[in-house]
């Protein structure tokens, strides 16, 4: 990927005030232990480049969430009809019982 320097240009980056941001500093190390990464700079290029990576299979992951939300709802509907269906058999079946021990 070849990076749009008229957006922004990096030259350095600097991580400020880690000694107050303990969850940056926690994650950093997290990410350098499961990875192997040795250094803060690789460890911040890593988190970036994944960052798509992961932004994307969210999204994903989204929306098969919705999907399987939608089917379930529908189920449900089907599923409260059909006992629906059965309470105003069973109902009936009541009332022709009753007419029939009379």
């Amino acid at each position: 990927m070849i990076a749009n320097s008229e957006k922004k240009d990096f030259k350095t980056i600097t991580l400020r005030d880690m000694d107050i941001k303990p969850e940056l500093v926690n994650i950093m190390n997290e990410v350098m232990e499961n990875t192997g990464i040795k250094t803060g700079q690789a460890c911040i290029e890593y988190i970036i480049k994944d960052y798509d990576r992961t932004s994307k299979l969210y999204q994903e992951l989204l929306k098969q969430s919705e999907k399987d939300n939608k089917e379930a709802q529908k189920e449900r509907l089907e599923y409260r009809q059909k006992i629906h269906t059965l309470e105003t058999d069973m109902a009936l079946v009541k009332k022709v019982f009753q007419m029939l021990t009379k």
